[in-house]
Parts: C-alpha cells; structure tokens; sequence
C-alpha cells in the first residue's frame, strides 16, 4: 500500500497546488534527528506519520522551542496511521498547539486494511479523544459484543475483498456467515452509548492473553493505562507475558520526558537510580487504580537500546511488535521473572 497511498496523496497535492518535500528521515531514534531539521526548516500545513513517529515528535517539540514554533505555525491537519496513537502522546501534542496557537489542530486517522481497500473508518471531526472515526458512505460495520464493553469489527462493502486469490481455506476463515470480513480487532464507543462520538481503537484479538493463574489480560486497554501512567518518562513498552503468574513490563524511556521530569540526563538518571524510583512510584500508583491482576504490574525493566526494525521489533507501519521483542529480549523477560531480581528490575511491592 505504499505506492497506493503515495499515489493517492501526490494527486492530492498537486490537485490543490502544495508542495511537496521529501523528508530523508525516519521515525525511529537516531535517524529522527534528520526529520527535525527538515521540520525546522520547513513549516508544514499538513503533517503525517506513524505512532511511534508522533511520539518521538512530542519529546522534541517539548524540548526545543525554536522546533515548535516552526511545527504549529502553518500547521492545519495531522494524520496517524499504521497504528493506535497512545493518548498521552494526542494530549501532549495538543497542548503545545493551544500554547503556541491559541487552538487545537485537528488530527485524524482512517482505520483499515489492505483487504478493505485502506480505510473504512475516518475522523471527521474536532475530539479530545483517540479514536477511529465513523464508518465511510457505503460502509456496513458490523460490532459483535466481546465483553461489557468492547465490541469485535467487522465489516462489509464494495471496497471489502471478497477472499483470497487461490486459498479458498483463509477466505472462509476471514468472513463470518453473514459475509463480513473479521478484523481481528476491538473497539469501544469513545461516549459510551453513543456512536455520534465514533469508536475508538480497544486492542487486537491476538493481544488478549491469560496469566499462570488464568486471568485474561486485555492488551490493548492495559497497555494504554500503563503507558498514561508512565508518561512522560516512558514513550513505548511492552506488557509481559503469556503463562506468568503477574504482569511485567519492558519499557522504553523518553530523553526529553526524562529531563524535563527529573532534570537529569538519561545515563545519570539510569545510574543513581533516580529513573527506576519514579518508574516504581508511578506504577505503584497505576496499581492502587487498577489492583486487579489484569492491569497490575509487578515489575519493570528499562530497556536503553532502542526498537530494533531488523529484528522485527517494529513492524513495517512503525508500531512495536510484542512478539518480536519479547523473542528477541528474551533475556530481559526472564529477569523480570526471576525468583532473585538482579538490581535493574524494578520491583512494585503489594503495599507500595
């Protein structure tokens, strides 16, 4: 879908008459430094790109202020894709587009799949939530209860595949037997009872996994919780694990949160222990909120190298692949599991 997608928004530029820049960076640690200074050079109407991109954008915006005076003086529109963006990091950005604007900057996303031909869910309007949006002209969208409050999507329409070429066996595990394509995904009412608000993103089937001790852990939801928690000293973790009596967490630190937060620098912060203190604090805060074992966390450990896209730690549309990092740190998993934690785990007591 890229070429699509690029096609799709080339069209669209040069029907409207903008400009196009190309950005030689990435949204990933150490080659963001190449889009920064694009975007200090060049202030934008329109800005897109992938969750993990955003939030790296937050850490620096906060951080410089020549950068976020450049950013939000033209800027009309931004878009996420490939991914749900954690609200902390919408809130973030938000705030410095009222301090530097006097206003909110609409931000919207479209939700789909290549087998829906892209997006079938759209934003359309101003919201101080995350969300997917409501459903496209022509759309059906079909929402099977989960749970008390979370529904499975699928959908139907002209823009929806009708099977795979050649693999008969997957296209009848892809529709249900009225016809509609399962996206293996879940979402809530942004206002519950009330579908005017659109849906919001609500986790992924394949996410939801059950502890030794039998209990389901919804990934999506506490996931987020956790990160809403942590932030703004952590931008990214991953929940831990399948088959384990409690929740542990692997978590990515933010520089620029660090040093705003606790006025130190990543290596001092790491090393006096200053980070792993505030870390435990706010997690023991996180567990007095959410004291069942679903969303409770018992351990952390700070991971200091970065997501590693060769070992497909992120996916090709920028988002963190549980599987891939937890396979791939295996060794950080088992100390967050081990019946002696050595002195870089994190541990959040019962009382705490």
């Amino acid at each position: 879908w890229h070429h699509t997608a690029g096609a799709s928004v080339l069209r669209a530029t040069l029907l409207a008459g903008g400009v196009f820049y190309v950005d030689d960076g990435k949204p990933l640690p150490g080659l963001l430094d190449i889009s920064l200074r694009n975007l200090k050079e060049i202030p934008v109407e329109y800005y897109a790109n992938v969750p993990l991109g955003f939030a790296l954008l937050a850490d620096a915006l906060e951080a410089d202020a020549d950068l976020r005076r450049t950013f939000f003086s033209e800027l009309r529109l931004m878009l996420f894709g490939g991914a749900a963006l954690a609200q902390p990091v919408y809130d973030r950005i938000q705030k410095m587009a009222v301090e530097e604007t006097g206003k909110r900057i609409m931000m919207t996303s479209a939700y789909g799949s290549t087998e829906t031909t892209a997006g079938f869910l759209a934003g359309y309007a101003y919201t101080d939530k995350v969300g997917l949006g409501l459903p496209l002209p022509g759309v059906t969208l079909k929402l099977v209860p989960h749970d008390d409050s979370r529904w499975e999507v699928r959908v139907k329409g002209p823009n929806v595949t009708r099977g795979y070429l050649d693999d008969p066996d997957r296209s009848a595990q892809a529709f249900d037997d009225e016809g509609f394509y399962c996206m293996g995904d879940l979402a809530t009412f942004i206002i519950p009872g009330d579908v005017s608000g659109g849906l919001a993103f609500a986790g992924r089937l394949a996410e939801e996994f059950k502890l030794s001790t039998g209990t389901w852990v919804y990934g999506g939801p506490a996931r987020e919780a956790v990160l809403a928690a942590l932030s703004p000293l952590i931008t990214e973790l991953v929940l831990c694990e399948e088959n384990r009596p409690y929740l542990g967490i692997l978590a990515w630190p933010s520089v620029e949160g660090v040093k705003r937060e606790l006025g130190l620098e990543m290596g001092e912060a790491i090393t006096s222990g200053r980070l792993g203190e505030a870390v435990r604090e706010r997690l023991a805060a996180h567990n007095r909120a959410h004291p069942m074992a679903s969303m409770r966390i018992e351990r952390a450990v700070i991971l200091t190298a970065p997501p590693n896209p060769n070992a497909h730690e992120v996916s090709d549309k920028g988002s963190i692949n549980r599987r891939g990092v937890i396979d791939n740190r295996s060794q950080d998993v088992g100390r967050l599991y081990a019946d002696q934690p050595d002195a870089g785990v994190i541990v959040v007591a019962a009382g705490d």
